[in-house]
């Protein structure tokens, strides 16, 4: 969680060039954080989990995360450090469609 309160500071750390610009370099950064926070919060209660069940919602945001984490694991090792790990998309498909049975049971009393 402390790790996770330094990303802020540190993307305006690497985006500020000039001390002038701090101020608006600072207020988008939290700008584009809140709105994401907004999305995140109401995205997933308000249509994905109605739509595609909470299950799937989790597995859609995972395939969302594990996106970008290929490919900057490509970009910064090398895309040969990522072969090994081309594995998790298949797995994640196969887990979407067969993991769970689509209709749920309930016991009959």
């Amino acid at each position: 969680m402390i790790l996770l309160g330094t990303a802020s500071p540190f993307a305006i750390r690497l985006a500020i060039h000039e001390l002038k610009e701090v101020g608006g370099i600072s207020g988008r950064v939290y700008a584009i954080s809140t709105l994401g926070s907004f999305i995140g919060t109401f995205l997933p209660v308000l249509v994905l989990i109605p739509l595609i069940n909470t299950y799937r919602t989790f597995l859609f945001f995972g395939a969302i995360l594990l996106v970008p984490a290929l490919i900057s694991l490509g970009i910064l090792s090398g895309w040969k450090a990522t072969i090994p790990y081309l594995w998790t998309p298949i797995l994640l498909l196969a887990v979407l469609f067969f993991g769970l049975p689509r209709k749920p049971r309930i016991p009959v009393e």
